[in-house]
């Protein structure tokens, strides 16, 4: 150095060595997997709770029951609306089954339980108008929650560009 420094040599110090704790690979998807799986299962157990809910508690509505043609395009319409609800529940049985926080799985398990408990009013004939808000709710709510993910929608947009390009693909 110059004569004229005056400032401190700073001189390498070795490090003892530090043991980290290391996670390994399948621990880590196996914990992934059981948090997958209780996301499902709670799933599944809410729809069961709902649709049960809306089928023991639910009052039969004397003037619905009174005439069999209403009564009949009811329970029509209630199939009818189960084919909209299914789809919906397969595509949150998929989607928790993808990283999630616990807060937007909630949010899917309760628009799915709502879309099913909605279900269960309108076989039952009761309250038509009420469970027509909670499906129609519903259905409203997965469509906002499932658009206002970039991540989930960046990952499909990625799946259905993949795809194209396999099909595109000479064979």
């Amino acid at each position: 150095m110059a004569p004229y420094d005056n400032s401190p040599q700073i001189r390498p110090v070795a490090l003892p060595p530090v043991a980290l704790p290391v996670v390994t690979a399948p621990e880590t998807v196996d914990a992934a997997r059981d948090g997958f799986l209780s996301r499902r299962v709670g799933l599944v157990l809410t729809v069961m709770l709902a649709t049960g809910a809306g089928l023991a508690l639910a009052e039969p509505s004397a003037a619905l029951t009174a005439d069999p043609e209403l009564s009949r395009l009811l329970r029509g319409m209630a199939v009818v609306k189960l084919a909209f609800a299914l789809p919906i529940a397969a595509a949150v049985w998929w989607r928790l089954g993808q990283p999630a926080s616990a807060r937007l799985a909630a949010i899917y398990i309760a628009i799915v339980a709502g879309a099913f408990a909605a279900l269960a009013l309108v076989w039952r004939l009761s309250e038509p108008d009420l469970a027509s808000l909670m499906f129609h709710a519903s259905l409203i709510g997965f469509a906002i929650t499932a658009l206002r993910e970039p991540a989930l929608l960046a990952r499909l947009s990625a799946r259905r560009l993949h795809s194209s390009d396999d099909r595109s693909r000479p064979s």
